[in-house]
């Protein structure tokens, strides 16, 4: 930090007036760099007593995801991450980052791994250190986390502007992008292909870098509608035995599907992108549901939520 500029001077003075004398110069300066948002000589711990906004680089080692709420001060969108810090006198410290409104969009670009640089104000929570970032501006990616997911091969998704598809993996489904050389290696494989993707995003904007088939087997396995459990991501297939309702519920568009096994009948409620399987399927048609969320509906009875982590393919009768 520049301590000659004007900025930084007239903070000094402030600050001075403000405890009149009570502090040392040295601590002066350590406030008015923080309150700046400079804080690489301050530890995490002691910015709660300030105010003013502070800037942290870190690794992302978890995301929470992103959500939207309603509250008596209004609607509003937040999500969150767990970052370790990478700065002096904070490296390897623990601190939860909270994203609100325009920022927490941003949380969806981000994967594990990541480093990045935001500028938010500190405080405890729970004990625990916490970051609020209110704006997106006051998030930096300095660098990208590249990784492979190995699985099974589902198919594309139909969508109007980019080629997407999907691939079963040990620890669930995801959706990524392919564009030019990758989306040409997807029409050579079918469904069921044993494929490694090294991908780079996170959250709905996954890209595929590259795609390259490899020897080891991944069986795609489906729960039957009988064994379905409450809050549990399941796998489904099944053929279409009827149709629900088209409505609308708190701003967004759902639809009813129903679904039907050798073992039992489930209702799908489709939501978003999802409701064009409503659209274009017939009675008879099969259904391949990816990462289906089911809980028991108002009326006592299990359903299987259908939303944007969800994946629907159609084989047609």
């Amino acid at each position: 930090m520049n301590e000659e500029n004007e900025e930084f001077k007239k903070k000094m003075e402030e600050l001075g007036e403000h405890f009149g004398g009570l502090v040392s110069d040295e601590t002066l300066r350590l406030l008015a760099s923080y309150s700046l948002g400079h804080v690489s000589e301050i530890n995490i711990d002691d910015a709660v007593n300030f105010r003013g906004k502070v800037t942290v680089k870190g690794s992302v080692l978890k995301i929470y995801g992103v959500k939207d709420f309603s509250s008596s001060k209004g609607d509003g969108t937040v999500g969150s991450i767990l970052l370790k810090l990478m700065e002096y006198p904070n490296e390897d410290a623990i601190v939860r980052a909270v994203f609100w409104n325009d920022a927490a969009r941003v949380v969806e670009k981000l994967s594990e791994g990541d480093t990045v640089k935001l500028r938010g104000h500190v405080r405890k929570r729970d004990e625990n250190v916490e970051i609020s970032v209110n704006q997106s501006s006051d998030v930096e990616i300095i660098e990208k986390k590249i990784r492979e997911i190995s699985g099974a091969y589902i198919g594309k998704i139909e969508d109007k502007e980019v080629t997407r598809a999907a691939i079963l993996s040990d620890d669930g489904v995801h959706k990524f992008i392919a564009e030019s050389n990758t989306a040409e290696k997807l029409k050579k494989l079918r469904t069921g292909s044993s494929i490694k993707v090294t991908i780079m995003g996170a959250g709905k904007e996954l890209n595929a870098i590259d795609i390259e088939e490899i020897e080891e087997e991944f069986k795609i396995e489906f729960t039957p509608v009988s064994k379905l459990a409450p809050l549990k991501i399941s796998n489904l297939r099944g053929r279409v035995s009827g149709f629900g309702k088209l409505k609308s519920f708190k701003n967004r568009t759902l639809a009813e599907i129903y679904l039907s096994d050798e073992t039992d009948r489930v209702k799908l409620i489709l939501w978003d992108d999802n409701i064009s399987i409503y659209r274009k399927a017939d009675i008879g048609d099969t259904i391949e549901v990816y990462n289906g969320y089911p809980k028991v509906g108002w009326d006592g009875e299990l359903e299987v939520h259908c939303g944007w982590i969800c994946i629907i393919m159609l084989r047609t009768a």
